[in-house]
C-alpha cells in the first residue's frame, strides 16, 4: 500500500505517507504484547540508521518500514504498533517516523490513554494494557515542521497550543487514529476541522479502514482539514473502506488564512498566558 500511495495520483508522487493506529495487530488488550516491538530513541540531531534497528526477528514491522522508505524513497508517519523495552513490563503505543534513506528520525508515544465507559456505546480502558508517553513529538522535513500525536491525543487542545507556542514553524498535524462508531460518526470530523481552525494549520487523522467482523470496529474516514476548515483531502470523508487519500498541503492556504484572521496578532496572552492572570 505504500509503495501504490508513493506512485502518484492527481496530486502527483507522494512526499509523506501514514499509516493508521495500530497497523499490526489486533486493536485488543491481549494482542498488544504478542505483536509488540523494540523501538529505540532517536534524536534531533541522531536519528536511527537501518543497521542500528534490532533485528528483524525482534521487530519486523520497523525492518518493513525502514525497507519499503529506502525503496521508495518517501518519509513515512510509520502509524503506531504496540512498544516494549526490554525488562519493562510496560507497553507503549507509538508511532514512528522514517526519512527516505530508512533511518527512524522520531518516535511518538500516545499521550492521553483512551479510557471511557459510554453508557450504550462502549467501553474500553487502555490503561489496563498500555503506558502514556511524556513528550511532544516535532519532526522537521525538507517541505515544513509536522507535529505528531496518536487518536485520542486530538481532543486536548491544550497540547496542540504548547507544540504551536514552542514550535511556531509547524504547518501540519497529523495523527494515525482509530476512532470508533459511537465516537466517530459524532466528532471525528470536527475535532479535525476545528483544531484546523484554532491554530491555522492543515490537520489529518488517518484511520484504519473499517472491519465490521472485528473486535473493536474502526470508524474509518481518513481526512485532511485546511487551515480554513474545509476538508481537502480526497476521496470524500464518507468512504469508510480501504484506500489511499491524497491531499496537498499548500502553504498559500495557511497564508491566506493568518492573513485574513490574524490571531496571532489579537491575542491576550497578558490575559490568560499563565495560570493565575487575569483573576
Amino acid at each position: 500500500m505504500v509503495l501504490k500511495a508513493v506512485q502518484g495520483g492527481e496530486e502527483g508522487r507522494a512526499d509523506l505517507v501514514m499509516l493508521p493506529e495500530i497497523f499490526n495487530s489486533p486493536t485488543l488488550s491481549s494482542a498488544y504484547g504478542p505483536n509488540s516491538e523494540p523501538i529505540p530513541t532517536p534524536t534531533p540531531s541522531s536519528s536511527i540508521a537501518p543497521s542500528d534497528l534490532p533485528s528483524i526477528d525482534l521487530a519486523p514491522t520497523l525492518h518493513m518500514l525502514s525497507s519499503v522508505a529506502k525503496e521508495a524513497g518517501v518519509r513515512i508517519l510509520g502509524g503506531s504498533i504496540p512498544e516494549r523495552e526490554d525488562g519493562e513490563t510496560k507497553i507503549w503505543n507509538t508511532a514512528t517516523v522514517w526519512d527516505d534513506q530508512g533511518n527512524l528520525v522520531a518516535k511518538h508515544r500516545k499521550i492521553h490513554l483512551y479510557d471511557v465507559d459510554i453508557p450504550g456505546g462502549i467501553t474500553f480502558f487502555e490503561s489496563k494494557s498500555l503506558a502514556p508517553g511524556s513528550n511532544i513529538t516535532v519532526f522537521e522535513t525538507p517541505f515544513g515542521t509536522i507535529a505528531t500525536a496518536i487518536c485520542y491525543d486530538i481532543r486536548f487542545p491544550d497540547l496542540l497550543s504548547y507544540m504551536m507556542k514552542t514550535n511556531p514553524n509547524i504547518c501540519a498535524f497529523l495523527l494515525p487514529s482509530a476512532f470508533n462508531l459511537v465516537t466517530g460518526p459524532r466528532d471525528w470530523e470536527i475535532l479535525q476541522r476545528i483544531r484546523a481552525i484554532d491554530n491555522q494549520i492543515f490537520v489529518g487523522m488517518c484511520s484504519a479502514s473499517r472491519d465490521e467482523t472485528a473486535d473493536y470496529v474502526s470508524y474509518g474516514h481518513t481526512l485532511v482539514a485546511s487551515p480554513l476548515g474545509t476538508i481537502i483531502s480526497s476521496p470524500t470523508p464518507s468512504d469508510q473502506s480501504e484506500c489511499i487519500v491524497r491531499t496537498r498541503i499548500d502553504p498559500a492556504l495557511m497564508r491566506q488564512a493568518r492573513e485574513s484572521l490574524p490571531l496571532w496578532r489579537s491575542s491576550r496572552p497578558d490575559v490568560y498566558g499563565e495560570p493565575g492572570k487575569g483573576l
